[in-house]
């Protein structure tokens, strides 16, 4: 009374039979489970859930040329949006990563947010997590569970394993000597390992440089590709529209 195939295993994938991987590459249907469980991850994390490159409004720029420079706001953001879209388009684990900085309200964490959602779509595993939050895990790691150099905690450990690690508003983070070691350790360990990162910060080059030990800062404007970000903060803009 039982069917023929009683006694074979119910594979709900029968191309990798549930391993995730076929002749050594990662098989369909692991690649959109890890775009599913990243994409409801940052669902929960991002700030701008909505955001994309498409209704990203360059309309709130400035045209006006800045002093001398005669670079325009609107100008310069037109080319960090179409840098930004490049990078997410041809993204891979050996992509450069980037530095995103400028005045609150300017867009860095909209097009952070768009770079993420684009890059999931891609296939890739994606982190995208606040600086506060980060160092939070870190430090529940090392005061809360003791510290094993050999076992990352898992949370922690996804902050290198990642294909692509955003860091949101670095500087809103209580700094000291232990959260300085921690993003050093996260820049130089995906550095080495050639693992892209995106960092967005409010802060200015000299608080920067106040804040963070050389051997961050250095490692910042020198490895990394710096988009500054011009215009007026446009929450504001968007409350006086109303």
């Amino acid at each position: 009374g039982y069917p023929e195939d009683f006694l074979e295993t119910p594979y709900t994938c029968k191309r990798c039979e549930d391993t995730g991987f076929v002749g050594g590459y990662i098989c369909e249907c692991r690649q959109e489970l890890l775009k599913s469980i990243s994409q409801d991850s940052l669902s929960k994390v991002s700030p701008c859930k909505e955001c994309s490159f498409d209704n990203f409004d360059v309309s709130y720029y400035p045209t006006e040329a800045i002093g001398e420079t005669g670079i325009t706001p609107r100008g310069r953001m037109n080319d960090i949006l179409e840098y930004c879209k490049c990078y997410a388009e041809d993204f891979d684990t050996e992509s450069e990563s980037l530095y995103l900085h400028g005045a609150t309200g300017l867009g860095k964490t909209h097009l952070s947010s768009a770079c993420a959602k684009a890059v999931i779509d891609r296939g890739f595993d994606v982190v995208y997590e606040s600086a506060q939050n980060i160092f939070a895990d870190f430090e529940y790691e090392r005061f809360s569970r003791g510290y094993n150099t050999d076992v990352q905690n898992e949370k922690t450990a996804r902050y290198f394993e990642t294909d692509l690690l955003i860091i949101d508003d670095l500087g809103t983070e209580v700094t000291n000597q232990f959260t300085t070691a921690c993003l050093y350790n996260i820049i130089n360990t995906r550095m080495c390992s050639g693992k892209g990162m995106i960092i967005n910060t409010n802060l200015k080059k000299e608080e920067l440089i106040a804040k963070y030990q050389d051997r961050i800062t250095s490692r910042l404007f020198g490895e990394f590709e710096i988009c500054l970000f011009m215009g007026k903060d446009i929450r504001s803009q968007k409350l006086r529209r109303i």
